[in-house]
């Protein structure tokens, strides 16, 4: 029995094939992105462009999102193309071509389209690790229910991008059509000459007068291309909405001896990041509602939950500031020394360098200390003058050796052929400066602080709480911490500024758009600091200045930030 050409059996089959097709092709996607998620990998970022090209093509990481993508492309590729010559035969994509002397002759058309969307995938993938939406994106409104969300980002999904992912579709295969008929001749002639075991399965490939790839093929991998992205583009939004979903902590408080404040106060102890990120969203949920952060104000123990609070998120500021001043390397943990048992037969003399006389300085201590310690000498006119001279001779040198190269370059721009493929390579190349100054920028202060959101949302409940406490804190537990808060938030940003100082002078080895990423990025971290300072500063007025007390380093950078 056929219906419409199609019979019951292969519909059948075909039904039965979608949960086998998902767990050998689209689960593996969603292992590798939930990978990234789970654990964002800390790419290397060397001062190099082309390390930065290097790394982010074939670190570990990358090469499991390659071989993810690759791999669910040409699996989907195999069921399409049984799908398609099921139901229309005269489209001649079977896997074998079978003749006399070859039964087991495979069919070029099938391999155009595993070969198109093998190419198409590893591309997508360049693009998914170039504009990093690999990372978790974390939702700004954590009131949304996890129905609304899926909505929402499926809606998004087939909103703008998507149009745009199917122009880029439709040029692909126009580009790859092109380029396979223009050289599969050469390519399956060198693989039928120098690997002699393909030869039984793609010898007429070689023959230019058996070619069966037409234009008309493109249309079948256009169809295939679209296919894959309709599956995997809601898939994978939906991944990354459930991932970061906020978390229903009522059934973890429901079994626990603590009440709900305590059991988040306790929960900051983990060391599992992502626990610790919906962690940090529930509290700050929480502190935005008037009634729930009331059983903060509204506890008298000692130490308080407000004082607990507290406490763990200037431990989180701690942990931000260790990374920023250690560019991202882990804390060497001390190894305490074993303790010296007293000897009750001895007396311990008591001594100090300072009764001992001053060593004295060698010729090299004494110069060096000088050049450190006093202010430096003017140079000599005489000396001046020379250098000055060098240096207008070098500047001569330069622009002579530099015009006879703009020159060839402005009239190799202006050939009919060559100059569009120069111009072409000059803007990719520019391209690529600007990408790899940028990503270089982003990953170092990834390194810095490798969880932005988090601490975006621990900034967010100081402020909140520190705010609402003028109003609302009944015992003034706020007010003992407010100085240590306020501290703390300025040491970050010492700490985001020394990072800066570093990085600028990194910055030139990388490319010119490196020293604005490195801005950009550090500029992301003190805007956060500067916006919780000026809001809690903005709340209390002049009575922070007249009730506290602060270093001196601390209140004039308070100053300059609420100034600027």
């Amino acid at each position: 029995m056929r219906i419409t050409g199609y019979s019951f059996l292969s519909g059948l089959l075909t039904i039965l094939a979608g949960p086998v097709l998902y767990v050998a092709s689209i689960h593996w996607v969603l292992r590798v992105r939930q990978q990234w998620i789970l654990k964002p990998p800390h790419l290397k970022s060397p001062p190099s462009r082309l390390c930065m090209g290097f790394s982010t093509l074939f670190s570990l990481p990358s090469l499991a999102i390659f071989f993810s993508y690759a791999w669910c492309t040409v699996v989907f590729t195999f069921f399409y193309s049984c799908l398609v010559n099921n139901l229309k035969p005269d489209s001649n994509l079977a896997l074998l071509e079978p003749t006399k002397r070859a039964p087991h002759h495979g069919n070029e058309r099938l391999w155009f389209l595993v070969f198109g969307n093998f190419c198409f995938a590893v591309l997508f993938a360049l693009r998914d690790l170039v504009k990093d939406t690999n990372y978790a994106q974390w939702p700004k409104k954590t009131n949304v229910n996890f129905t609304d969300a899926v909505k929402n980002e499926i809606v998004e999904c087939f909103s703008g991008p998507f149009w745009g992912d199917l122009a880029a579709s439709a040029t692909f295969t126009l580009a790859f059509t092109a380029l396979y008929r223009t050289f599969r001749g050469v390519a399956w002639r060198w693989l039928v000459s120098y690997v002699s075991f393909s030869r039984p399965f793609v010898l007429n490939f070689a023959k230019t007068s058996r070619s069966s790839v037409s234009w008309s093929l493109g249309w079948y991998l256009f169809v295939s291309e679209i296919a894959l992205l309709v599956i995997l583009k809601p898939t994978l939004a939906v991944l990354d909405t459930y991932m970061t979903q906020p978390l229903n902590f009522a059934s973890f408080t429901r079994k626990s001896p603590l009440n709900p404040e305590a059991y988040l106060l306790e929960a900051m102890k983990s060391q599992d990041p992502f626990y610790l990120d919906h962690t940090v969203m529930e509290i700050q949920r929480i502190v935005h509602a008037k009634k729930k952060r009331a059983i903060f104000f509204a506890d008298p123990g000692k130490p308080s939950l407000t004082h607990e609070l507290y406490r763990v998120m200037i431990i989180q500021l701690g942990r931000v500031y260790s990374t920023l001043t250690a560019d991202g390397k882990p804390a060497k943990k001390e190894v305490p020394s074993a303790p010296v048992q007293p000897d009750m037969h001895t007396v311990t003399l008591k001594s100090g360098n300072i009764f001992k006389p001053p060593a004295k300085k060698s010729g090299i201590q004494s110069l060096v200390s000088t050049i450190v310690e006093t202010t430096p000498r003017p140079t000599p006119a005489p000396i001046r003058d020379a250098a000055h001279v060098i240096h207008e001779k070098e500047v001569t040198l330069l622009k002579k050796a530099e015009k006879p190269v703009k020159e060839a370059e402005q009239w190799a721009l202006g050939l009919p052929v060559i100059g569009p493929v120069l111009r072409w390579v000059k803007d990719v190349r520019g391209c690529y400066q600007n990408w790899a100054g940028n990503e270089w920028a982003r990953r170092r202060v990834f390194n810095g602080v490798p969880e932005f959101d988090r601490f975006k949302r621990v900034v967010d409940i100081l402020k909140t709480m520190t705010c609402a406490s003028a109003t609302e804190d009944q015992y003034g537990a706020v007010q003992v911490v407010l100085p240590a808060t306020l501290e703390a938030l300025v040491r970050v940003r010492w700490g985001a500024q020394t990072l800066q100082t570093k990085l600028l002078k990194e910055a030139p080895k990388v490319s010119d758009s490196a020293s604005d990423g490195v801005r950009e990025q550090i500029g992301k971290v003190t805007d956060v600091i500067d916006d919780g300072i000026r809001t809690i500063v903005d709340r209390f007025g002049t009575s922070l200045t007249s009730a506290f007390t602060f270093p001196p380093s601390v209140a004039a950078e308070l100053t300059n930030i609420c100034q600027g």
